[in-house]
């Protein structure tokens, strides 16, 4: 075994075949791996499918394979065989992962500021603690325990930096869409226009080919015109696309990105009102994690376009606000549509 692969199975053993019991999903696991140092030789986080293929080797209770024979290794077993086997029953689908006991709705999106690790979460006395895990043995946040309800504060207080007034948002929207040039009614027409065209064009190339076929039309005659068609047929179709783009780029994009401006003014009060669950949602969908350090949060990074909104003051006049609508269709349309088809903007 290698070096690379010793160390990964000496610090996340326990990570790893907890997938076999439904604690981490894969994915969780890679996220535990990179907070305790095990990256790519790019820094990178470890693909599910790499460890994957680590969970399934042998190695794990104290066989050795080579040349597709199994074989006693020399080395003290890191698990036993049922939970190696249970493990990789759960990942082909065979087995379905048991209860994961205990549901802590922030596990997994706090960070410790200090030293990197997650944070993982216990509970007593009818209270959940959320402490740092010190995975790489030299953070001393561990020791301190702060109660679900308090960072659930935190979390709330982080997405006041996502509100917007209303009143100048509603401005700024109706100024974008009429620097924009969009006058809907106008490119229904015209789409409209171009399609019939396009749909006349069809008939005369039909109607040209049963003529070339009854021989009433010569072979030169018949591929002079066909050709001009061809041409016409794909102006046309170009121009509709045109216009299918611009809608795209303009209203298309502009309604979905305004609700997402709102709903960034409703989080935080439906973040405190909602259950567990709907808590969970919530941070799901708009961050990637806060880092806390001395029970403060030291920094946060939202997801995708709330990253936007985030970068830029509270207080915003008319004048900031109309850029920032456009900085959002300035950036990749189709990557924004599908992030905003995925939050349900779309």
């Amino acid at each position: 075994m290698t070096f690379e692969l010793n160390e990964i199975l000496r610090l996340s053993s326990h990570d790893i075949l907890n997938v076999g019991t439904g604690r981490y999903s894969l994915k969780e696991v890679a996220n535990i791996l990179y907070d305790e140092g095990l990256r790519t030789k790019n820094d990178l986080k470890r693909r599910a499918g790499h460890i994957h293929k680590i969970i399934q080797d042998p190695f794990y209770y104290g066989v050795m394979k080579r040349d597709g024979k199994f074989y006693p290794g020399n080395h003290e077993p890191l698990v036993s065989k049922e939970a190696y086997e249970q493990a990789n029953a759960v990942l082909s689908g065979k087995l379905r992962p048991q209860s994961k006991g205990k549901f802590f709705h922030l596990r997994g999106f706090l960070k410790c500021a200090n030293c990197g690790c997650m944070l993982t979460a216990t509970s007593k006395k009818g209270h959940d603690y959320y402490y740092c895990t010190n995975g790489k043995g030299i953070c001393g946040e561990h020791k301190k325990y702060m109660r679900a309800e308090y960072l659930d504060t935190l979390v709330a207080e982080s997405f006041k930096k996502l509100q917007t007034d209303e009143e100048l948002l509603d401005m700024a929207y109706e100024a974008a869409k009429e620097q924009s040039g969009l006058d809907e009614h106008y490119l229904e027409l015209s789409r409209e226009k171009l399609i019939n065209e396009l749909d006349l064009t069809r008939q005369k190339q039909s109607k040209l080919l049963d003529s070339y076929l009854a021989e009433l039309v010569a072979e030169d005659v018949y591929r002079a015109k066909i050709e001009v068609l061809n041409r016409e047929k794909v102006s046309i179709e170009n121009e509709i696309k045109k216009l299918n783009d611009k809608w795209r780029e303009g209203e298309g994009t502009l309604e979905p990105i305004k609700n997402v401006f709102l709903k960034g003014n409703t989080t935080l009060k439906n973040y405190l009102a909602g259950t567990d669950e709907e808590k969970r949602i919530i941070a799901s969908e708009l961050l990637w994690n806060l880092a806390i350090g001395g029970q403060k949060v030291q920094d946060l990074q939202f997801k995708s376009v709330y990253a936007l909104i985030a970068k830029d003051p509270k207080a915003r006049t008319f004048d900031e606000m109309l850029p920032l609508l456009d900085a959002f269709r300035t950036i990749n349309w189709m990557d924004l549509r599908i992030e905003m088809e995925k939050m349900g903007f779309v």
